[in-house]
């Protein structure tokens, strides 16, 4: 069976982007106002899902399989494609959506069939995997209304850190992945891991969602205080830092798809460089800024050309930080580049790519098994790109 995380799912606020016309500030106003209210009910139902016995009480039944309606009402009714003209050409709206449906339905029903530890898992993946959206770059409207207090919650502090993250309390989660990064040294040295797993994390945020290479400086050098580093993650705390102080050395805004473009060649140059000679997670600060930066040019891109090669690189950045639970993005982006434009070069490398991906994600001990959906979307792609 194919060897996935949970999906990853839509962000519960939106990009900020350009307005330049009325018409334009009134998609982007209908948008963030559809996107709000789905945040509304999202912040009504996290209290019950992030508490078994609430969740499982009979008096609060009727209560919560309201709110799960809600939410799933909510997401049903936004206007994908206005929300195509606030995001850019990014493919991952659609299919976030797609998933999020798929999972609120069967969450819904799940908990009116009183298969109360199912719905509840497939609620919380939901809202804890808003991680990969919130975290594209920093651009997005922050939400004032969260009134749930996460730092009581009985779950690990990674996942604490995503429900911050889920809800764009950023500073928050950093705070919490610091303290985490402190306390339970033995456990942490004991599962290094899970210490890697924190740091990077705080990378996450620090870099992509708060655009602040010098604020992340400071926070590995905290990191290196401790003791209880393993070398192997030292090394890499070590190069982490060289690339932040490059990037905060180096750090401009850039205007243009040229200019954005050649920044990113320039990021993945770096990137190659480090990997020469060290494991592909020594270049994560470069592969989470070439991420970061290629998001934000999908805003304004215009040509199919153009989105060919934005949506390629994403793939390839994707194809680095997997790891970190970005699992299904480089299929999302490598198909995308297949079909932005047929029967090119690029086109070609992408299906490459997106064929190794698939494979991979379907083959175990037993050898490689493709349904039969998989193998015809396969055979499509194969065809549009040329071969």
């Amino acid at each position: 069976m194919k060897n996935k995380l949970i999906p990853l799912f839509l962000c519960l606020a939106t990009f900020a982007c350009q307005a330049p016309t009325q018409q334009a500030i009134n998609v982007n106003n209908e948008w963030s106002q559809k996107m709000r209210e789905m945040a509304t009910s999202v912040n009504a139902l996290l209290p019950y899902v992030y508490d078994k016995a609430k969740f499982e009480n009979k008096e609060n039944l009727p209560l919560v399989a309201s709110y799960i309606r809600i939410f799933e009402k909510n997401v049903r009714n936004l206007p994908i494609e206005k929300g195509k003209k606030s995001l850019g050409a990014d493919p991952l709206m659609r299919f976030s959506l797609k998933r999020l449906k798929g999972d609120l339905s069967a969450a819904s029903e799940g908990y009116s069939a009183r298969q109360f530890d199912y719905s509840r898992s497939v609620l919380k993946s939901t809202i804890n995997h808003c991680f990969n959206c919130h975290t594209r770059n920093d651009k997005g409207v922050k939400y004032s209304f969260w009134n749930m207090n996460v730092r009581d919650l009985d779950i690990p502090i990674n996942e604490k850190a995503e429900l911050f993250i889920a809800t764009r309390q950023y500073e928050k989660a950093a705070m919490l992945l610091k303290q985490g990064l402190k306390s339970q040294l033995d456990s942490y040295y004991k599962t290094p891991y899970l210490r890697e797993k924190t740091i990077k994390q705080l990378l996450i945020v620090l870099v992509r969602a708060e655009n602040d290479p010098q604020k992340a400086l400071v926070d590995l050098d905290e990191v290196l205080k401790s003791h209880e580093v393993p070398a192997y993650l030292m090394q890499y705390v070590e190069t982490w830092k060289t690339s932040l102080k490059y990037w905060a050395k180096n750090k401009k805004d850039t205007r243009g798809f040229r200019p954005n473009m050649a920044r990113v060649l320039r990021l993945n140059a770096r990137a190659q460089k480090i990997v020469k000679t060290q494991p592909v997670d020594a270049a994560f600060v470069e592969y989470l800024q070439m991420s970061s930066r290629l998001h934000k040019m999908l805003i304004d891109v215009k040509s199919d050309s153009q989105k060919q090669k934005v949506f390629y690189y994403l793939g390839l950045s994707y194809q680095a930080l997997k790891d970190s639970g970005f699992w299904e993005l480089p299929e999302v982006y490598f198909e995308a580049c297949v079909r932005a434009k047929k029967k090119t070069k690029l086109s070609k490398s992408c299906f490459q790519q997106y064929k190794a991906e698939l494979l991979m994600g379907f083959t175990g001990s037993a050898g490689t098994f493709l349904p039969s959906p998989e193998r015809k979307k396969l055979n499509e792609l194969k065809k549009i790109s040329g071969f």
